[in-house]
Order: structure tokens, then sequence, then C-alpha cells
């Protein structure tokens, strides 16, 4: 199991590959306080994975700026991107609760980002919540590809 995270004392994000198949390549130019991004190889053909955790109560602006330059970087390949957004929209089929003011906002900053850059939720309508902890519910995890990802099969 190879388990990547940023050499940085505050290690918020991580990507972890349990598939000891794959090669896989910490990308240090996009690996930082704000994200991991690594490079997977297999049959499939190549790829990148970024973890990203939006921190709650700070601006989602830097977050946004480095998952443009991740993007930027990316161009033309596979991208996925998992992401604790701490943020809610119906693009991402939030659920009503769980919603703050402050959620909401950051959602809408995001959902601008996400159709400003090409990108692709793949999260579904579900029953079951994205986060659960002792203060509630709610939807804040979202799960985006680039087109060249979009509707890839990988197994």
């Amino acid at each position: 199991m190879d388990v990547v995270v940023c050499e940085n004392e505050s290690v918020k994000a991580a990507v972890v590959v349990n598939d000891s198949k794959l090669d896989v390549m910490c990308v240090r130019e996009c690996t930082n306080e704000y994200g991991v991004c690594v490079w997977l190889k297999r049959g499939f053909g190549e790829m990148y994975v970024v973890s990203v955790y939006c921190q709650y109560g700070k601006s989602i602006e830097p977050y946004l700026a480095y998952m443009s330059s991740v993007c930027e970087m990316a161009r033309g390949k596979r991208l996925l991107v998992g992401m604790d957004a701490n943020a809610v929209s119906p693009l991402w089929y939030s659920k009503g609760e769980g919603g703050s003011r402050e959620r909401e906002l950051r959602g809408r900053v995001l959902e601008e980002w996400v159709v400003a850059n090409g990108m692709n939720v793949l999260n579904e309508p579900s029953d079951l919540y994205t986060f659960s902890g002792p203060n509630g519910e709610s939807d804040i995890d979202v799960t985006l590809v680039n087109d060249a990802c979009a509707g890839c099969r990988f197994e």
C-alpha cells in the first residue's frame, strides 16, 4: 500500500493506493498544504489523482487556485479529484440539512469553478451522507473528473 502526503507538518490530505500493480509517483510540484497529487500508471494508461481538504472557516479561494494549477498541469490527461470541500450544493446532491450559510456560499463559489474549468461531478443522489459526525450529517464531499477521465471505467 502506498500512502502519499504532503511533507509539511500540517497534513490534511492524502492519497492511499491499495494496488501493488500500479506505478505510483507523487507529483511534488502539485503537492502542498492545499492538496496531494499522485500520478498512476497501469494497463488502463495513466492518470492523476488528487486529494484536497478545504479547511472549514478558511477561504476556499486558495484551494481553487491550487486545483486550477493541477488542472493546467494535467491538461489533456485523466484527472480525478476527491475533495472535502466543506461546501454544499445541489450540483453534488447535497440534501437540505447540514448546510450552514458559509457552506452554501462556498458551494456557490465551487460550482462556478467546476463549470468554468469544465469539470464533471461524479457524486450521485443518495439517502446516505458523505459526512457524518457528532454535530450532524451533510454532503460536503465532492468527486470531480475532467473530460479526459469522464466515462472511464477502472477495474
